[in-house]
């Protein structure tokens, strides 16, 4: 493996030349939530065995590897030999969801086997933990149609935005050609405010060929007011012409395996189902926060399901030693299969320890937030439509949360007064009203509407969010009347229609 972008810091020190940590890379960026990992190992040989490189942070070690919503495995460092002091050992970095925004150092100190420390503060890593995006994310389904039917991609907004949303689409081809097998399209997909789905539709070619299925896939690109998650959607056009392709391969998957040092891990590999041919397929151990040799041993080598066979196993030696230490992951990794796929190609493999007690449990999270709730009112023209807003529960501290209104069939000025401002729970309290006068006047007219939108809560979470409001006409309906006639014969009965 290739690494790039390594920073060493370089001390003189006695007895070891001009040795120091190497790490890679020299900063990482991770939102809450987040997990990455940066390398190190020694620049030179150490004069003897048992050289331990510990890991500082903001100046100190932190023993418990847990420090203002951040966490480090291993959390004090890494041992290095004789025989692996220039192979690259991996310090995991996990950021909780509730970790301190910042900037935070590591560094490195080097003890040897006499507990001397020869060189301080080497190898700096900068870890930076940033906010996360608060935009919406976009999302792209599949779409799978039999040749000559419309293709109909989905797109959804993880949720609706008080602002318009826009994404560029664009087809690409795959083993579908354009032009031959489906008509290219690509433009603008626009969500309105408050929308959350809409359909990107491509039309696909009906032949007579016969031919296998083929597909070719949606792309997103250039989002505004929003990010993509999913940005790819892959259209699958089966024929309509002949008889169906051969059935698929068999699918190969391996799973997971947890061992308490000393013990053999077993990966059992499965198919999904049997074949009545000899399947194939190569598998190799990588490192994780394990290190090979000293935590594991290496193994690798080809697996053979013979004819009707649907399981194997790779059993992999891990090393009983005296050290305390984390829990420690390695995978496992299946490649090249023959007369078959492979499903799930990577498993983790789990060492726990056998030399020290469990740690303490962490302690409990901070109960939910509640949610806020508003519902629909109805009311006659020229009088107040009350809404009522709820919270689930009661809260210990005061809880805020913006309202205003939207017309809908009904107008603000002309059937209601526009209301907006903000409205608060005082502690234990568990109810609030909104109140919205409607308009009186003469015209007979359908019922109308309009909507009371909650938004920008503290304190609580949104739950329904928007409560439509209602107003009923009160104006009797208008009567017909008819009036009588009186004329002599030869001239014109005139009779009077009348409204009320």
């Amino acid at each position: 493996m290739l690494l790039s972008g390594i920073t060493t810091v370089q001390a003189q020190v006695n007895n070891w030349g001009d040795g120091t940590v190497m790490v890679d890379p020299p900063t990482l960026n991770l939102q809450p939530g987040q997990t990455q990992s940066y390398q190190l190992k020694l620049s030179q040989a150490p004069t003897g065995d048992g050289w331990w490189v510990r890991v500082f942070v903001d100046g100190a070690v932190r023993i418990d590897g847990d420090y203002k919503g951040i966490r480090w495995v291993p959390s004090v460092g890494r041992e290095f030999n004789r025989n692996n002091w220039n192979q690259w050992r991996t310090v995991t970095i996990m950021v909780d969801d509730d970790a301190e925004v910042g900037s935070f150092l590591f560094y490195h100190d080097v003890w040897d086997h006499d507990t001397n420390c020869p060189v301080h503060e080497v190898g700096h890593v900068r870890v930076n933990v940033v906010a996360a995006s608060p935009l919406p994310t976009l999302s792209l389904g599949d779409a799978r149609v039999e040749e000559g039917e419309d293709a109909e991609f989905e797109v959804t907004l993880s949720a609706s935005s008080s602002e318009m949303v826009r994404v560029d689409y664009a087809t690409s081809g795959g083993t579908a050609e354009e032009g031959s097998d489906y008509t290219r399209s690509s433009g603008p997909l626009i969500f309105p405010r408050g929308t959350t789905a809409r359909t990107v539709t491509v039309r696909t070619t009906d032949d007579t060929e016969q031919e296998s299925t083929e597909r070719f896939t949606v792309v997103l690109s250039g989002p505004e007011k929003a990010t993509v998650q999913t940005g790819t959607g892959t259209g699958t056009i089966t024929d309509n012409d002949g008889a169906p392709p051969p059935p698929p391969l068999p699918r190969l998957s391996i799973g997971d395996a947890r061992a308490e040092e000393g013990e053999e891990a077993e990966f059992e590999v499965t198919l999904s189902a049997s074949s009545s041919e000899t399947v194939r397929v190569g598998y190799a151990t990588s490192g994780g926060t394990a290190a090979e040799g000293s935590d594991y041993t290496r193994s690798s080598g080809t697996l053979t399901f013979t004819a009707g066979t649907t399981a194997r196993t790779v059993t992999v030696r891990t090393t009983d030693d005296t050290e305390q230490e984390s829990t420690e992951r390695f995978t496992v990794v299946l490649s090249g299969p023959e007369k078959a796929t492979v499903q799930t190609g990577t498993g983790t493999g789990t060492i726990t320890d056998n030399d020290s007690a469990p740690p303490p449990p962490r302690p409990p999270l901070p109960p939910p937030l509640p949610t806020l709730s508003i519902r629909d009112a109805t009311v006659e023209e020229g009088e107040k439509a009350e809404f009522e807003v709820r919270l689930s529960e009661a809260s210990q501290q005061a809880v805020t949360v913006t309202y205003t209104t939207m017309d809908g069939t009904a107008e603000a000025g002309t059937d209601y007064t526009a209301a907006s401002g903000t409205l608060t729970f005082a502690a234990g309290s568990t109810e609030e009203t909104i109140e919205v006068q409607a308009t009186e006047d003469d015209l007979k007219e359908s019922d109308e509407g309009f909507t009371v939108e909650l938004s920008g809560p503290s304190g609580a979470v949104l739950g329904e969010s928007i409560g439509a409001g209602t107003i009923v006409d009160d104006e009797a309906a208008p009567e017909v009347s008819i009036g009588d006639a009186r004329v002599d014969e030869g001239g014109t009965a005139e009779f009077e229609v009348t409204l009320s």
